[in-house]
């Protein structure tokens, strides 16, 4: 799969199960997409598009999340989300540095899907 080739030379604090997430959340969409498009300009479009799914189900998901929890844990919620951007931020910028190419874009879409994949077990843990 394309991303777990991307995952081992970026990001090989990846664990298998991390990379089996990954691969699992990514939209069909998005494997249409890469396998179309051979056109490294094409394939950053399909790693943008496919962030912007999983970015709008990471809100979804958080917004449920919220929506079922006290307002004192929403706060607590919110902070840890706020924590997690930082987080995020950081991995990705140093990974982006470490490579060539638009490794910045494939390090936020791996972490949004792990991130996504956080907030639905606490929502299950309820």
């Amino acid at each position: 799969m394309l991303i777990l080739a991307w995952s081992a030379t970026t990001s090989p604090d990846l664990t298998n199960q991390q990379e089996r997430i990954i691969a699992h959340s990514l939209s069909d969409q998005f494997k249409a997409c890469m396998l179309a498009d051979a056109n490294s300009d094409r394939e950053l479009a399909c790693w943008q598009d496919e962030l912007s799914r999983q970015d709008k189900l990471l809100e979804k998901t958080f917004s449920s999340l919220l929506a079922r929890s006290s307002r004192s844990r929403q706060a607590k919620l919110r902070s840890e989300q706020g924590d997690w951007v930082r987080h995020r931020d950081r991995v990705c910028k140093w990974s982006s540095e470490k490579a060539l190419g638009d490794n910045l874009v494939m390090c936020r879409l791996n972490e949004t899907i792990l991130r996504t994949h956080d907030v639905l077990e606490l929502m299950h843990r309820r």
